[in-house]
């Protein structure tokens, strides 16, 4: 793991304000361009030219020339600073709400150790102490390919903590994605089960 770096949870919210969302988040086989959503980040942007387009429950990139790309992360360029890949993983998601294949991460949702710290202290955090840190983090893996992994918390029927991967290509911000069950707890019982990943 090389050129780590560590985030807070605020650094996945959007940072600049834009005047109009995309307005068919809840009808998702109608043509939308959604690429305004990038407008949002400070370190990510649009390549020239390049649209980003949801169309019957698929996001993606769209060149100049009118040629469809399947990843919508290949529309965007930015100043490959750590905080550009957090934005553009974020980004992601957001993309993916006008996807019938979306992610189900909410901004929101990300949690740092501060915020553990504030919902075990509300009694809103079942799993008790961490071994590990559950921060954003960023770094390079073995083949140089940026990577960015966070964690979501989320209680609805059950407790979980969710682990999500973004491994970004080599050159640009295309790039795959892979999210686990990092910790799970029916609600109303004691025990959970965890799957406690050590790598990061």
């Amino acid at each position: 793991m090389k050129e780590k770096q560590i985030f807070t949870r605020e650094a996945a919210k959007p940072n600049l304000f834009i005047q109009e969302c995309p307005p068919y988040l809840n009808n998702k086989f109608m043509l939308c361009d959604i690429s305004v959503l990038v407008n949002q980040y400070s370190h990510i942007y649009l390549k020239d030219g390049w649209k980003v387009i949801s169309s019957e429950g698929k996001v993606f990139a769209q060149t100049k020339g009118n040629v469809r790309i399947e990843n919508p992360m290949a529309a965007i360029r930015g100043d490959e600073s750590p905080l550009s890949f957090m934005q553009a993983a974020a980004c992601f998601h957001q993309f993916n709400l006008f996807s019938t294949e979306h992610t189900n991460v909410n901004t929101n949702a990300i949690v740092d150790d501060e915020r553990i710290r504030l919902l075990d202290l509300f009694g809103n955090w079942s799993f008790g102490h961490m071994k590990r840190s559950l921060n954003p983090v960023f770094f390079y893996d073995s083949l140089h390919h940026p990577v960015i992994i966070f964690f979501t918390y989320h209680r609805d029927s059950a407790e979980i903590v969710e682990k999500h991967v973004h491994r970004f290509e080599q050159v640009g911000y295309a790039l795959n994605f892979h999210q686990k069950v990092w910790a799970f707890k029916e609600k109303q019982k004691r025990s959970s089960v965890f799957d406690i990943w050590t790598e990061t």
